[in-house]
């Protein structure tokens, strides 16, 4: 390993996958093989170096040309740099081409293998590029090894997050049990450390695949987070969301009493517009029953609203839910308006914001910047 005067980092750690390689990288990449020329020309550095930015551009043109074959034999060639390897996966992800599934799901079973010789210090770039390509690409055929990453509570967090995330996207039913499993299994997580456990990635990205599958069998223990009201309300409110999504009747009653013993708005709403979506009336009058109250709640209805597709039937209706969607809050006293009293201003932090005088302008500048001088 060595360090290139100027770059100020080891030469053999230089990203250039898909998401990085850029004119700036272009440039750096550049930057080392005139360096490494002119001081080292015919060192194994230099052709390393030389081959790699040859292989890197290689790439870039399959992936414009949407040559699958080329870059199948560079994601599977172990001798192969991690990077090129990676940057092939990101390439076949985004040729979206179904062929490439079969490869895709190759690369996964050899990078899982290294994972369990060598269980912490591996790179691991090649597997996550993998698994988010066959995201992409969909495809049943990558359900079976996505699942079983998911379920390996021994691997990494994040990359049992992307699997589930990839689940999702592949719209498979039968990754359901999985999906259901690795609910149970996050959630005894959080019964263990109630306070302190703060990786709930796994457990958010299983929730939001089996809103997006919309299979039945994910009801119940949907359900039985909604209830939960010790839980993290946000965990709560994609519950909610995602039982909207499965629009399974068998939820009605499950969301009702959500309604009537939830004390956070954004998991109310969320209940609200999933009985909507399900076809149950009292979802779409408690979110009108926001639309006068505080401004946060305001506009949080006319979101849920906008996203069922509902239109007003009387000019009451029309009216308030105008009113909601015109409103603005002051800064600084927090007072609601519509229509005129309340102008916009740029405040000290760059952020849009409105105003119901100077007065309220001037003590919120003062209030920043005590703020800013007592960090």
């Amino acid at each position: 390993m060595m360090i290139v005067p100027g770059i100020m980092m080891p030469v053999t750690q230089v990203s250039i996958s898909k998401h990085t390689l850029t004119s700036k990288h272009i440039i750096a990449m550049n930057k080392i093989l005139n360096f490494l020329k002119n001081e080292f020309l015919g060192t194994p550095e230099y052709r390393m170096y030389s081959a790699m930015d040859k292989f890197a551009r290689r790439i870039e043109k399959y992936k414009k040309k949407k040559m699958y074959e080329p870059l199948y034999n560079i994601l599977l060639d172990t001798k192969k740099d991690e990077f090129l390897r990676e940057m092939a996966a990101d390439a076949l992800g985004d040729i979206r081409d179904k062929n490439a599934v079969e490869a895709l799901v190759l690369s996964l079973k050899i990078e899982y293998e290294k994972i369990e010789i060598w269980p912490s210090g591996i790179l691991v770039d090649v597997l996550k590029a993998s698994i988010l390509a066959l995201g992409k690409i969909g495809g049943t055929r990558g359900s079976e090894p996505l699942c079983k990453i998911l379920l390996d509570i021994k691997k990494d967090e994040y990359l049992r997050e992307l699997a589930a995330n990839a689940l999702g996207d592949i719209l498979d039913k039968n990754a359901v049990e999985a999906l259901v499993l690795s609910l149970k299994i996050e959630y005894e997580k959080i019964e263990i450390w109630p306070d302190g456990y703060t990786l709930v990635d796994v457990l958010k990205a299983s929730i939001l695949a089996l809103g997006k599958i919309g299979d039945t069998r994910g009801s119940e223990p949907l359900c039985k987070i909604l209830l939960d009201i010790k839980k993290d309300g946000y965990i709560r409110e994609l519950a909610a969301n995602a039982l909207g999504d499965i629009r399974d009747k068998n939820a009605i009653e499950t969301l009702v009493l959500s309604l009537e013993t939830e004390k956070e708005e954004d998991v109310l709403i969320a209940s609200s517009k999933a009985l909507a979506k399900i076809g149950d009336s009292r979802g779409v009058d408690y979110i009108l029953h926001t639309l006068d109250g505080y401004y946060y709640a305001r506009h949080k209805g006319v979101g849920a609203l906008e996203e069922i597709g509902w239109k007003p039937t009387t000019e009451e209706e029309k009216e308030l839910y105008n009113s909601a969607k015109n409103s603005k809050m002051c800064y600084q006293c927090e007072k609601i308006f519509v229509g005129d009293g309340i102008r916009s201003a740029v405040n000290l932090t760059g952020d849009w914001g409105y105003f119901c005088s100077n007065a309220c302008d001037h003590k919120f500048e003062r209030e920043m910047e005590q703020w800013y001088d007592g960090k």
